[in-house]
């Protein structure tokens, strides 16, 4: 008989982390357009709002009334969302998608069979777009991220971001805001590269411009080349 089970033997392989990089402003346009008229309204709803795609996913048309909607989050906890004209607009194109596909559903969000989205459905769909999109792939929790991204460039402090994402611990804010430090270095160092070596190629290509062009030079007796070591690269 076995008296016990060895766990500590047993290897572990490790999990390489989750990709937490937001989805920025300037990208939300580009993967918008890369989704069809079927996955564009819920995903749009997922960054206009912050909210987890399982509440989206189940809101209902009988959630929404009197200028809002309510969704049930985590835990059962039950958030009303008013409706501005923008969401308005959102819960149109979906539910114009609903008219096109002759759809008696009681959810909101639906896809190309006639059934609502599921979590799962949604993520294998929009894992697909981001190289349509021309941009790196990430995962669609990226959008919550990237909703706490705009919040906070826009200058709301952590606290408010904990509430308007429904974060029960505030170090879990606290991990969003570091992601997203980490992401704004990144950007702003390869941005100053860029902008420097940009800087660099237009002065060469002003050169050849100016001189003539290297096959040209060429022909004229070798004068592109270097005359000494001291035109070479160090």
């Amino acid at each position: 008989m076995i008296q016990s089970i060895p766990f500590e033997f047993i290897p572990m392989f490790k999990s390489k982390p989750v990709q937490r990089k937001p989805i920025l402003p300037g990208e939300l346009p580009k993967y918008l357009d890369a989704l069809n008229d079927f996955s564009r309204p819920i995903v749009t709803m997922l960054a206009f709002t912050g909210l987890r795609s399982g509440a989206v996913c189940n809101l209902k048309e009988s959630d929404i009334r009197d200028g809002s909607f309510t969704v049930r989050e985590k835990g059962g906890k039950v958030r009303v969302i008013p409706i501005d004209g923008v969401l308005a607009g959102v819960l149109d194109q979906a539910r114009a998608v609903k008219v096109r596909m002759r759809s008696t559903n009681e959810y909101v969000f639906i896809h190309f069979r006639g059934s609502k989205w599921d979590t799962y459905s949604l993520r294998h769909h929009c894992a697909r777009r981001w190289k349509e999109a021309g941009l790196e792939h990430r995962q669609i929790h990226s959008l919550r991220h990237g909703f706490a991204t705009t919040a906070a460039l826009n200058g709301f402090s952590p606290r408010q971001l904990q509430a308007a994402l429904d974060h029960e611990k505030f170090s879990t804010t606290e991990r969003y805001l570091h992601d997203l430090q980490k992401t704004l270095v990144a950007d702003q160092v390869g941005q100053a590269v860029r902008r420097e070596l940009i800087k660099h190629l237009s002065a060469s290509s002003a050169g050849d411009v100016a001189s003539g062009d290297v096959c040209r030079a060429d022909k004229d007796g070798g004068a592109g080349e270097a005359d000494s070591e001291d035109d070479e690269p160090p």
